[in-house]
């Protein structure tokens, strides 16, 4: 039997430990940063016109619309909910759909590139006068 303790052992993995936790959560809360840097930029805040009357949710993706050539499923997913654990393209396509029937009055177009997103007729032009 052993009389030699093993308090200082413990006591130093526990500080070992500690001091990696720490580092984790620091690495963490500076990827989430990041993220939500990436998240910006990809939708950078934009104001609808508000007799548009588009939702939080419609306005960010006419703003990707606004300011991309093509913008893929994926990157509206980022935009709508990046925690979302589901196919994301059946709500990009519900989105669409309601942002359609709300712009019909305007003139504005929504095109379906077919397999990869949507992008928005005459895009230079609306980009020019929305700014």
């Amino acid at each position: 039997m052993s009389l030699v303790s093993a308090a200082p052992y413990r006591s130093q993995t526990k500080t070992l430990e500690d001091r990696r936790i720490r580092a984790l959560e620091r690495t963490v809360g500076e990827l989430r940063e990041r993220v939500r840097q990436l998240e910006a930029s990809l939708s950078p805040p934009w104001e609808a016109p508000p007799h548009w009357r588009l939702t939080k949710g419609e306005t960010a993706i006419f703003s990707m619309l606004l300011r991309r050539d093509l913008v893929t499923f994926e990157q509206f997913g980022l935009i709508l909910d990046s925690d979302i654990d589901v196919d994301i393209d059946p709500l990009v396509k519900v989105f669409i759909c309601k942002i359609r029937k709300k712009l019909v009055p305007h003139e504005v177009e929504i095109v379906s590139v077919r397999g990869l997103g949507y992008r928005l007729r005459d895009r230079l032009s609306w980009k020019a006068k929305l700014g």
